[in-house]
């Protein structure tokens, strides 16, 4: 594992791999569990006995990493492609993603969790 990790940090895999299992499929597999948290201490079982920053802590300290090592991950692995297109598309994808990612953690602390605290 560590070492599949270094060579995706490192650029050495191919671009495929770095964009669909890293970015896509890692997508689904942070965001449902995420969301069940999140709803848990929203509207769930957990509702009330913390406060909400606590649940958007844990998720953003999730999250962060991920957005991270996923972005570092495709620029570096988006020469190991065939047609250069595909190379600079994801470039621009990731690029557009992350600027996208700090505008949403912006959104959810600068309004939804003081919107939710006052309740």
């Amino acid at each position: 594992m560590k070492k599949l990790v270094q060579e995706f940090w490192g650029g050495s895999r191919p671009l495929w791999q770095a964009f669909w299992l890293l970015f896509i499929v890692g997508h689904f597999v942070l965001f449902f569990p995420a969301a069940i948290i999140f709803w848990s201490f929203v509207d769930g079982p957990l509702s009330g006995s913390f406060p909400i920053h606590v649940p958007a802590g844990v998720i953003t300290l999730i999250w962060l990493p991920y957005v991270i090592f996923v972005f570092v991950a495709v620029l570096r692995c988006s020469p190991n492609v065939k047609f250069g297109f595909f190379k600079w598309t994801a470039r621009a994808f990731m690029v557009f993603w992350v600027v996208t990612q700090v505008f949403k953690t912006y959104q959810v602390w600068t309004y939804w969790v003081p919107l939710m605290s006052c309740n």
